[in-house]
């Protein structure tokens, strides 16, 4: 989700069997520019910050959802 300079991401850091990926975590992030790149769904970064304790958010199924959160100060894409 993006919001002006401030990006909203989930992303699954474990890559398992059959490109099939797990271990989810929430990213809080401000881009630097609005000439920054775009996180794009599928793309491989690399993430530079603090955690957050946890994040808790309702599911597209309506179901509460807690994961890791993560203050991302740099994010590189490849």
């Amino acid at each position: 989700m993006e919001q002006g300079l401030n990006v909203a991401l989930r992303i699954d850091v474990t890559q398992g069997e059959y490109d099939l990926w797990s271990d989810t975590i929430f990213v809080e992030y401000t881009r630097k520019s609005a000439e920054e790149s775009r996180i794009l769904e599928n793309d491989i970064v690399t993430i530079y910050g603090t955690m957050n304790g946890l994040k808790t958010y309702q599911s597209v199924l309506g179901n509460q959802v807690t994961v890791p959160c993560i203050v991302a100060e740099y994010i590189e894409l490849p």
